[in-house]
């Protein structure tokens, strides 16, 4: 018994594929691997039989698209160059507006000398004091929020802006009673004119 092969395709190539006494024929796209989708029986006669035409399936393989995803870039850190501003406020003078509302002036001094002069207007609400304050300084004026705890002897707040050097400051507000008299407040900004 003989067996017969017939030429494969396969992305260009001519091969002889034999398997037992079918054979199978595909054609594919180039990239793409060859999908058998038929096979013919050969027949059975001696050698010096004739040819029999084996039947043709033409399979086309599309390749599917291929999609990369492009990762966003991390954003750089934004660094802020920080400054302290150790102060110490003194001679405190109040005034009454009525309605629970008072304005706070004080002379502010660093290193013993004169430093400038501060101004908040605060709302008492028991224990503490809710305070909207400017510190007129060298160089422009720092405007903050903070909140007097006189329970604690503490002051809290938040640098909101300003004005000159410290135009667009940000930053935290601390401070506690001095033994001296006054509050040493201690103010850590950062602004885009530092």
């Amino acid at each position: 018994m003989a067996t017969r092969s017939a030429p494969v395709i396969i992305a260009s190539v001519i091969a002889t594929v034999s398997i037992g006494t079918a054979v199978v024929v595909a054609t594919t796209t180039p990239g793409s691997a060859a999908v058998p989708r038929a096979a013919a029986a050969l027949p059975h006669d001696d050698a010096t039989a004739s040819p029999t035409p084996v039947p043709t399936v033409t399979v086309t393989v599309t390749p599917t698209p291929t999609f990369t995803a492009t990762p966003k870039p991390t954003p750089k850190p934004t660094l802020h160059l920080t400054s302290t501003i150790r102060i110490r406020s003194t001679n405190v003078d109040v005034v009454n507006l009525g309605h629970g509302k008072q304005i706070v002036t004080a002379a502010l001094r660093r290193g013993g000398r004169d430093a400038g002069r501060g101004v908040s207007t605060c709302t008492p609400g028991g224990a503490t004091f809710s305070c909207k304050s400017a510190y007129a300084l060298s160089g422009g004026v720092l405007i903050f929020r903070d909140t007097v705890n006189f329970s604690q002897g503490k002051v809290t707040g938040t640098v909101t802006g300003g004005s000159g050097k410290y135009a667009g400051a940000h930053g935290t507000v601390r401070g506690a009673e001095s033994s001296h008299g006054g509050v040493h407040i201690t103010i850590v900004y950062y602004s885009n004119n530092t």
